[in-house]
């Protein structure tokens, strides 16, 4: 499978459930996120921690290159946007309810 079939695949798990991801991070440590993609758990201006408000891209100048590697995933437990690279994903659980 490729890195794209990967990914597309991981997408398509977190669009539709609450997932516990488990990869490892640039600096070698292993982490486990409890993550989802799910519109209805997603806010639409969701906040970080320190409670700043996210503010909206300007609008696109240059088209950027989607790098398939990556995913980006909303964090059920910090409540904020995170990464992971998909070849350092380890595994992809759906959550128990």
């Amino acid at each position: 499978m490729t890195i794209a079939e990967t990914r597309g695949s991981y997408l398509s798990m977190l669009r539709e459930h609450v997932c516990v991801i488990v990869f490892t991070k640039k600096n070698g440590e292993d982490r486990t996120m409890h993550c989802t993609l799910r519109k209805d758990l997603v806010p639409e201006n969701p906040t970080f921690a320190n409670q700043a408000a996210v503010v909206p891209p300007s609008p696109v100048k240059s088209i950027r290159k989607v790098n398939e590697n990556i995913i980006s995933v909303w964090d059920t437990e910090l409540s904020g946007w995170r990464s992971a690279c998909v070849d350092s994903i380890k595994s992809i659980t759906i959550k128990p309810a």
